[in-house]
């Protein structure tokens, strides 16, 4: 479950070979409907593989995995809500501005990338706004660039290491519209999913909601498949 501000933090656990059909399977760890304080931390079990190419296992980065110090943080309103609000209407700006973006569910936004959603692909982001002539506003920038940083900076802490021994090796944003129906495999984002199988460079994932659920939305609680 998930609300602004609240942000999830983890390392490369140990897979799960049964597959959790229903929300009533699963043990809640954190409630939308509370907010902690503090930090909530679980150390589970590191997975045996690192996945994708192995690179997310190398470096200081792979330390996590080669001493099985894998775990799960959870911080809410770490992110102070004036940058949640100017990126959350910053990603609705540019759904409305890509036509309603994917056809399916997910749309999918890579600043880094330059790519934006828009029906059953993907189009260059640089080139739309050229065309619309849109600009992004320097308030967008500075909270785009404070988020990166602070969420950098948490994963760091959590994790003994420095700031600058990490690397950003990927951020997007993802806006789900259940209301829609899935055209492609991609638009199924209910699949289980495994980012160092998905991104074989990753050694660390954050995930920010921008919204809170009950209150921006129903359902889509967030499900860790593996036990520990």
């Amino acid at each position: 479950s998930s609300g602004a501000g609240r942000v999830l933090l983890g390392s490369p656990t140990q897979n799960q070979p049964e597959k959790i059909e229903k929300q009533r399977d699963v043990d809640v760890w954190a409630s939308a409907s509370k907010s902690f304080p503090g930090t909530l931390q679980m150390n589970v079990t590191c997975s045996p593989e690192a996945g994708g190419d192995g690179s997310g296992s190398l470096g200081l980065c792979g330390q996590m995995r080669r001493s099985n110090g894998c775990a799960r943080f959870l911080s809410d309103a770490s992110i102070p809500m004036e940058h949640i609000e100017e990126l959350r209407g910053m990603l609705s700006w540019l759904i409305r501005e890509a036509w309603g973006a994917g056809a399916g569910p997910p749309s999918v936004v890579d600043l880094h990338g330059e790519t934006i959603s828009y029906k059953e692909q993907f189009v260059n982001l640089t080139e739309l706004m050229d065309f619309k002539s849109l600009k992004f506003t320097p308030k967008q920038v500075e909270a785009y660039g404070a988020v990166r940083r602070l969420l950098r900076l948490q994963v760091a802490e959590f994790f003994g290491l420095e700031p600058e021994d990490l690397q950003h090796d990927m951020t997007f944003f993802s806006h789900i519209n259940g209301s829609k129906t899935a055209r492609t495999l991609h638009d199924e984002y209910w699949h289980s999913h495994i980012d160092t199988e998905q991104y074989g460079t990753f050694a660390f994932t954050s995930l920010l909601y921008l919204t809170s659920q009950d209150e921006d939305f129903h359902g889509g609680e967030f499900v860790f498949e593996a036990a520990g």
